[in-house]
């Protein structure tokens, strides 16, 4: 196949110097009018699709050092290939990769390729997650725990991760959470910290109701009284009083044994 001959020819910044010999698809040899010489296919060329060495782009590119996109922290500009350019970014996992900035920019790309092979591992190991038919509750709810402690995009990370609230480590693997926590789970029950400033782990954790979980939050007030402590809703239950009520009382002051002794 005979190439055309573009010698002499200007595309966008590039002037065509001569063909590169032996290339196939053919290549050709150009210089930019920022001085810098650059191997170029002659197709390319031609559809307009390369119209500088690259720095065209080099000069309106969005500076992307120390975003992070999902996983990934973005460490450092990397190299120009085909006009794209390259970014250097460091895992959460550790590992260093090299990534499109359209990529990153997407979100095509959230991870050096670990997550992909956490879930593949996951869907290997439990068989809850091969189809949405089999997701267990167990697993929405280690899921969901570890969204609300380590993704600040998380809408309930404030609350959780935002103030310090961390899972134990040794539940970030899925089969040591179900291994602890899979005896005891019932339907209709939710993952609850007993020690609601406490962390996510095997002695701090339990299944509760809706109603436990209530009574459970950094909100609630808890009144001791004759040795036993209890929500003021816990309270109002045990002894049968309206908790508007008690509520009431002890804003205006009552003593804490006549607000729960009388009933009127």
């Amino acid at each position: 196949m005979q190439a055309i001959d573009l010698t002499g020819q200007v595309f966008g910044r590039l002037t065509v110097l001569s063909k590169i010999p032996g290339s196939y698809p053919f290549r050709w040899h150009c210089l930019c009018s920022c001085g810098q010489e650059t191997r170029v296919v002659g197709s390319k060329l031609r559809s307009g699709y390369t119209r500088s060495c690259g720095c065209l782009r080099r000069q309106a590119f969005k500076d992307e050092t120390g975003r992070r996109y999902g996983r990934l922290l973005v460490l450092r500009v990397g190299p120009t290939i085909n006009q794209d350019i390259f970014w250097v970014c460091q895992c959460d996992c550790g590992e260093l990769t090299t990534l499109k900035g359209a990529s990153l920019r997407s979100g095509s790309t959230r991870s050096c390729g670990c997550y992909a092979r956490e879930r593949s591992s996951q869907r290997a190991t439990h068989g809850w997650t091969r189809d949405k038919t089999r997701i267990h509750p167990i697993y929405n709810a280690w899921v969901a725990m570890r969204a609300r402690c380590q993704n600040p995009n998380t809408v309930m990370f404030n609350d959780y991760g935002g103030r310090g609230i961390r899972v134990d480590p040794v539940w970030n693997d899925f089969e040591q959470f179900r291994k602890d926590m899979e005896p005891t789970w019932k339907k209709g029950l939710s993952l609850d910290r007993i020690d609601n400033h406490g962390p996510y782990s095997p002695v701090n954790c339990r299944w509760a109701t809706l109603k436990e979980q209530a009574n459970n939050t950094r909100r609630s007030r808890r009144l001791t009284f004759q040795g036993e402590t209890l929500t003021m809703a816990q309270w109002a239950e045990k002894l049968g009083l309206n908790y508007n009520t008690l509520d009431k009382r002890l804003k205006i002051g009552w003593p804490l044994d006549r607000a729960l002794a009388s009933k009127k």
